[in-house]
């Protein structure tokens, strides 16, 4: 555990992993707090393996699991999504905007099918993250 800051709260270390205890003894499964509680409380990921193909052990999942928490490219520092994770969920935000746009016929003023650039330019002005590059 980290030193407790001003308010006497303490955060796990980077990098903890609990495998016991408090997980289910049916299913393989962990919580990791792979990122640094700069501000405000570390809340640790839970994560269950649904099937090794590579049979990995426990070790080396829970390091990977970590290690690929360092791979954002807006951060120096660890988050608390695998990286892969994180941007799959920011790329489903940007489908779900998508999405919405046709199903409220917001482009229907293009017609009945919008071009590519309509499409992007409408994305661009409901961007809710700047900066970043959606796939």
């Amino acid at each position: 555990m980290k030193e407790s800051d001003q308010s006497g709260i303490l955060n796990p270390s980077s990098g903890t992993t609990v495998d016991k205890g408090i997980v289910s003894k049916y299913k393989f499964d962990f919580f990791l707090a792979s990122h640094h509680g700069d501000l405000g409380t570390t809340r640790p990921g839970h994560y269950t393996v649904m099937y090794d193909s590579m049979n990995m052990t426990k070790d080396q999942i829970y390091k990977m699991t970590y290690e690929l928490s360092f791979l954002s490219a807006r951060c120096r520092k660890p988050v608390s999504l695998p990286v892969p994770v994180y941007y799959a969920h920011l790329s489903c935000e940007k489908a779900k905007e998508l999405y919405k746009c046709f199903k409220q016929n917001t482009l229907g003023e293009y017609g009945s099918r919008p071009s590519r650039e309509e499409i992007e330019k409408h994305l661009q002005t409901n961007m809710r993250y700047p900066g970043m590059s959606f796939a």
